[in-house]
């Protein structure tokens, strides 16, 4: 969703960005859905991690595609999440959290940019070309921080299903913060978006991603929405990882 926004600004300044898909397929939210049909079955989705909420359309969407789940969303952006929270008021199984998920619990330092789908906890980077506008930060903001391992201690969640990040090149950090469920297998399928230009300073990259969740015996299902600017080069895209459970 976030990422057609993102196409039709990049139209709007004459830079084409082209979406990859060689053939008709499911989107990746019909995947997800299709994986839990098969190794569960949806009425037995019962946890739901969306980070990155923005504004609260694909909590929204998670609650319809999975009757029995709850969904959590975290946004750390005052202004996002005022709007996912209020969107959340249309499905009680939504509890929106106005947190960052990271590889540490506390306080870090939000880069608000000109187009807030944009925001990151890392520093833009330049990268020569139009998305350079989008990333422009124009103010910080000061957000609170938590560990996929802490909340879930907190709130006595065992398992999540699905884990949905799209949180502009902190994914690596935020599966760091999950290092115990990864390791005890408790996160079923993850969904996150990966890079393969470095949009933020110091970001991880796709392999950086696939290389740290292997050592968890992840294996990467699919990769899907990839897009490309008009030389053809490869910049973002979205990615589907099974764990063991999931594999079977």
């Amino acid at each position: 969703m976030i990422k057609e926004v993102i196409k039709k600004i990049f139209l709007s300044l004459g830079y084409e960005i082209r979406k990859q898909n060689s053939c008709k397929e499911m989107d990746a939210f019909g995947y997800q859905k299709m994986l839990m049909e098969k190794f569960k079955g949806v009425n037995q989705v019962h946890t739901i991690f969306d980070v990155g909420a923005y504004d609260g359309q694909t909590a929204l969407l998670y609650a319809s595609l999975f009757p029995k789940a709850r969904v959590y969303a975290f946004e750390p952006f005052s202004d996002s999440f005022q709007k996912a929270a209020e969107l959340a008021k249309q499905e009680a199984r939504i509890e929106p959290y106005q947190l960052a998920v990271s590889s540490s619990n506390g306080k870090g330092m939000l880069n608000v940019n000109k187009f807030e789908a944009t925001n990151s906890l890392l520093v833009s980077n330049k990268i020569g070309n139009n998305i350079d506008e989008l990333t422009h930060t124009i103010r910080t903001e000061e957000v609170k921080t938590t560990t996929l391992d802490a909340f879930c201690k907190n709130k006595d969640i065992s398992f999540i299903d699905i884990l949905k990040m799209d949180i502009q090149g902190g994914e690596l950090e935020a599966l760091k913060g999950a290092e115990e469920l990864l390791k005890r297998q408790k996160i079923g399928l993850l969904y996150t978006e990966v890079e393969f230009v470095p949009i933020y300073k110091g970001q991880p990259l796709f392999s950086d991603i696939e290389l740290y969740l292997r050592q968890f015996d992840y294996q990467l299902y699919r990769i899907m929405n990839m897009y490309s600017d008009e030389t053809g080069q490869l910049l973002w895209a979205d990615a589907i990882f099974l764990s063991n459970v999931c594999q079977k």
